[in-house]
């Protein structure tokens, strides 16, 4: 396997291409490259930019950073998530498998000021109202953890039916909160693909949140105050707190 390292003006895309013989001189790079160009110029077209592979010691294809295409001759192009603008076109979409890395995200529901909600008020047994959730649709962000190469990305939680949904074709920014306010976000992170993420899927991304998985976080500043359960709330929903745990730290 030959491996060539090509710069982009985010990031590096490295290839990993099979070679006709065990040498490794220039002439068998050039071949390398010769066998896969179509896909090379398939590749350029989708990110908008030229490529110039140069030969390079062996790098890490699969990277929780990069799309990775497998091809049918074995090779392998590694893409940084951050170079990419736009869906995979059909040409690459059906010239192997394609792996988006999987990332765990959290799940905010809603966020409070913190002049509504006193601390020394919370305790057992109390519910939050929830504005969002009272609004013809319940928009809510999605938060890539760690923080990779997206920013927060908004999606739709259905409180009937208890499922959460990236929209297709769009990547839009949430509505951020600051990190003073009251965070109401789920207990569990579920995994999307980068692909959902960035809004590049041809298809809708959903989550709903299997048996015993529904338990809410009420956090602030970094710290996890108390945990609860969504009820409904006339037309709306609110958070039941079940418990107060101060002084728990949230992972960054």
């Amino acid at each position: 396997m030959l491996h060539f390292d090509a710069a982009l003006s985010i990031g590096v895309a490295r290839l990993a291409l099979p070679s006709a013989d065990d040498r490794h001189d220039a002439v068998s790079h050039a071949l390398a490259l010769r066998a896969h160009w179509p896909l090379l110029e398939a590749l350029e077209a989708w990110l908008g930019e030229a490529l110039d592979p140069a030969p390079a010691s062996a790098g890490d294809v699969d990277r929780s950073d990069a799309v990775v295409l497998r091809v049918a001759t074995g090779g392998s192009l590694g893409v940084p998530i951050a170079a990419l603008r736009a869906p995979l076109p059909a040409t690459l979409r059906d010239a192997g498998t394609l792996i988006w890395p999987m990332w765990p995200c959290e799940v905010r529901l809603d966020s409070v000021l913190p002049s509504r909600v006193a601390e020394a008020d919370l305790h057992a047994g109390c519910v939050l109202l929830l504005p969002r959730s009272f609004e013809p649709a319940w928009s809510v962000s999605v938060h890539a953890r760690p923080p990779a190469a997206i920013g927060t990305r908004a999606a739709q939680w259905h409180a009937d039916t208890q499922r959460l949904e990236l929209t297709p074709g769009s990547a839009d920014l949430a509505v951020s909160a600051s990190d003073d306010d009251w965070q109401i976000v789920f207990a569990v992170q579920p995994a999307f693909s980068a692909e959902h993420l960035l809004g590049l899927a041809p298809d809708a991304a959903c989550w709903s949140p299997a048996p015993g998985e529904d338990m809410i976080v009420l956090q602030r500043s970094g710290r996890r105050v108390a945990t609860g359960r969504l009820l409904a709330a006339g037309r709306g929903v609110g958070l039941r707190l079940d418990a107060v745990v101060v002084d728990v730290s949230v992972p960054a």
